[in-house]
């Protein structure tokens, strides 16, 4: 996952630095209107899919962050995966925010895991 993690970060630097568009036009619909072509057509159509994929993964993944806090597994707040989060997708992107979000996500679990497993043992 993090190898998959720096590909996607370092795609997401790499259009940003030598692409000859803005990154705006690139990945944000100009909205629902009609196109003339269907290269054009496919073009919004893949931008409203990375925009609502994108969308619904954060959502997720904050709404798992919510899920771990209210059942005691960690003191980080949601509102503060999304502070987190949100400047990581602008940094390094959408895919490499998700992934780093998931790690951190896993090894809490993992960190809770094992310190359950330590005091079983010893009990």
């Amino acid at each position: 996952m993090i190898v998959l993690a720096a590909f996607s970060a370092g795609t997401w630097i790499c259009t940003y630095l030598y692409a000859p568009y803005p990154m705006w036009d690139i990945f944000i619909p100009a909205g629902l209107v009609v196109q003339n072509t269907p290269l054009e057509g496919l073009r919004t159509m893949l931008q409203w899919d990375h925009i609502l994929f994108f969308g619904a993964s954060l959502l997720w993944l904050i709404s798992l962050a919510a899920d771990l806090h209210s059942a005691g597994l960690t003191r980080i707040w949601w509102s503060t995966w999304a502070l987190v989060l949100l400047p990581l997708v602008f940094a390094l992107g959408p895919g490499a925010a998700i992934s780093a979000g998931w790690l951190v996500r896993e090894e809490l679990l993992i960190r809770r895991l094992s310190n359950a497993v330590a005091a079983r043992k010893k009990a």
